[in-house]
């Protein structure tokens, strides 16, 4: 009963995200891959995005911070 307050207390000082990942490692659920989760529009979205940076279509960090 300790250890499972120890975890509890660990879980509750961390970020969310990673207090229920926590959870579900400790509790022995596999470790999923986020992309899976991720709807199919926007993984489509984000390959769009990262094909436009690769051919140099995006704007520089610098650039979008001055607006």
């Amino acid at each position: 009963m300790a250890e499972k307050h120890k975890t509890t207390h660990r879980n509750l000082q961390s970020d969310a995200d990673g207090s229920l990942k926590e959870v579900d490692l400790s509790q022995g659920k596999p470790e999923t891959d986020f992309w899976a989760d991720v709807p199919e529009v926007v993984q489509q979205a984000i390959e769009k995005a990262k094909k436009q940076l690769d051919q140099g279509e995006g704007i520089p960090h610098d650039e979008v911070m001055k607006k």
